[in-house]
């Protein structure tokens, strides 16, 4: 038996031990099935990038294009772990308008006022 093989179920259940960053890493663009399992569990659970690395942070954003629009929960912060890390979003050209199904948005230690005008301005756009 493959992994391929394997029912949706069980290989969504395998996805709840890995990391937003493994996921990406290690099955995004495998084949079109195993996409569209992956877009899948973004979609029920959502894209949190608290507490990761700049290293992670920085694979994660070369790949968030491509799934921006299937992601309804999204999870950004600007703690110690994290410094920078919505500035960072925002440099890579991203914009909350990308993420058109997007219900929730937690944002975390955000204590610059350009940051938090620019969020406002975006949700407008929801």
């Amino acid at each position: 038996m493959n992994f391929e093989s394997l029912a949706n179920e069980l290989i969504l259940d395998l996805f709840e031990y890995l990391s937003f960053c493994d996921l990406i890493h290690g099955f995004n663009s495998l084949n079109y099935r195993i996409d569209n399992i992956l877009f899948d569990y973004f979609h029920i659970h959502g894209v949190d990038l608290r507490s990761i690395s700049k290293r992670e942070f920085n694979i994660i954003c070369g790949h968030l294009s491509s799934i921006s629009n299937k992601i309804n929960s999204l999870s950004l912060s600007e703690n110690d772990d994290t410094p920078g890390e919505i500035y960072q979003f925002y440099y890579y050209g991203f914009n909350l308008r990308q993420f058109v199904y997007l219900q929730r948005l937690s944002l975390y230690n955000i204590y610059s006022e350009d940051i938090i005008k620019r969020i406002v301005l975006d949700l407008s756009y929801l």
